[in-house]
């Protein structure tokens, strides 16, 4: 569903994507056990360590999916949903991550990184971060654009270098 809402996508349809979407991000959901309250109640649970490995595919497919969602209600220039649904996605992503380094920490016995934006350090992380920004911008939260710019611009150097394309824009 999720591809074949991408097609559409490419096809400039993004009504019929964003159809797509929705019904992968529900399948998505049921699979995980999510209720209502979606991500934020599934990650309250008791045993979310356990939950988000045996989920780990799901969630960053279900991440990729809202990320989607969220450039279609973008270019509809609904900034509100879209900023929703990056806002998920980096959730997701965040906790994906964050679940991989508290289990890395108690192997080493590290502590892990608990900010939010720093921890989403995947270069995926670093493209939503940047929507969110450019959303910022149109909305002239100039401030809270350059701190979603400035996150993804660290994320980007320590995985590209500081001498890549990507780095430059």
């Amino acid at each position: 569903l999720h591809r074949i809402g991408n097609v559409h996508l490419k096809m400039e349809d993004p009504t019929r994507a964003m159809t797509y979407y929705e019904e992968a991000i529900g399948i998505w959901c049921k699979l995980c056990g999510f209720g209502p309250g979606g991500f934020s109640e599934y990650a309250q649970r008791d045993g979310i360590e356990v939950m988000i490995d045996s989920h780990r595919d799901l969630l960053r497919d279900m991440a990729d999916t809202l990320h989607n969602m969220g450039g279609v209600y973008e270019t509809n220039s609904d900034f509100g949903r879209a900023l929703g649904c990056y806002n998920q996605a980096l959730i997701t992503k965040r906790s994906l991550l964050v679940e991989k380094e508290k289990s890395l920490a108690r192997q080493t016995r590290l502590t892990p990184v608990d900010d939010y934006i720093v921890s989403s350090k995947t270069l995926s992380s670093a493209i939503t971060l940047l929507r969110s920004g450019a959303i910022h911008v149109v909305l002239q939260n100039h401030d809270v654009a350059l701190s979603y710019y400035k996150s993804a611009l660290r994320i980007q150097r320590q995985h590209l270098g500081r001498d890549h394309i990507a780095v430059a824009q």
